[in-house]
C-alpha cells in the first residue's frame, strides 16, 4: 500500500515538474531555435524583431562581470565580438561593463559613453539610471549579456524592440551565443569577428 502510494506521489511530482518545464524556463509566446540557441519573444516573431534591431543606429552592450576570476575573460570575448561587428557595421557602441556580486546584485559599472578613449566608473545607481535612460530611446538597442545559468537547457536570446538579453548556459557558450545572435543580424559577422580575433592574437 505504502509503496503504491509513494509511487503515485512521485508520478504526480514528476508530471508537475515536466508541465512547468522543471520550473526553470518561463514560457514565451514565440520561440525559434537556431543552431542550438533559443530566440524567444513575447511581442513579435523573432525574425521580425531581428530585422528591426539590425537597423538601429546605436547599441548599448552591457555584459556582466564578477569582481575577479577567469570567468571575466569569457565575458570580455563576447564584448569584443559585439564591438567588432557593430562598429564594422557603422553603429555607435556604448560599452557598459556591469560588476555584480555573488547574489547577482549590481555593484558598479564601467562605461566608455560610446568613446573608445574614455572609461569612467559609475555607482550602481548611476549605472541603473544610465541604462534606464537608454531604454526609452527608440533609435537604440540595449544588449544585456548575463553570466551563465547552468540550469538552462539551451542558451537563450530574449528579444524585444529595444532590448536583447543574451543568456548563455555555460561560460564556454558565452562567445557562441553572441556569435549566433550577431550572425542572425549581419551575414558578414563571422569574418568581422575573425579579423578582430586575428588582431587580438597579434597584440
Amino acid at each position: 500500500f505504502y509503496a503504491t502510494l509513494f509511487a503515485g506521489f512521485l508520478i504526480i511530482v514528476l508530471l508537475a515538474l515536466i508541465l512547468s518545464d522543471w520550473g526553470l524556463s518561463p514560457q514565451h509566446k514565440y520561440t525559434v531555435t537556431s543552431r542550438g540557441v533559443d530566440f524567444v519573444s513575447d511581442s513579435e516573431e523573432p525574425a521580425q524583431l531581428l530585422l528591426a534591431i539590425r537597423e538601429s543606429r546605436e547599441f548599448i552592450v552591457a555584459p556582466q562581470f564578477v569582481q575577479e576570476g577567469p570567468e571575466n575573460s569569457y565575458m570580455t570575448q563576447s564584448l569584443t565580438a559585439f564591438n567588432a561587428v557593430l562598429i564594422g557595421q557603422g553603429k555607435k557602441v556604448v560599452a557598459v561593463g556591469r560588476l555584480v556580486g555573488e547574489d547577482g546584485s549590481l555593484i558598479s559599472c564601467e562605461t566608455n559613453f560610446g568613446d573608445p578613449k574614455t572609461s569612467k566608473e559609475l555607482s550602481a545607481k548611476e549605472c541603473s539610471d544610465m541604462l534606464a535612460s537608454y531604454s526609452g530611446q527608440f533609435s537604440s538597442v540595449t544588449v544585456f549579456i548575463s553570466l551563465p545559468d547552468p540550469k538552462l537547457g539551451r542558451p537563450r536570446v530574449i528579444l524585444s524592440r529595444n532590448t536583447v538579453s543574451i543568456n548563455p548556459s555555460s561560460f564556454e557558450s558565452v562567445s557562441y551565443v553572441s556569435y549566433v545572435f550577431l550572425s542572425s543580424l549581419y551575414d558578414d559577422a563571422q569574418s568581422m569577428i575573425g579579423n578582430a580575433n586575428a588582431i587580438v592574437s597579434r597584440i
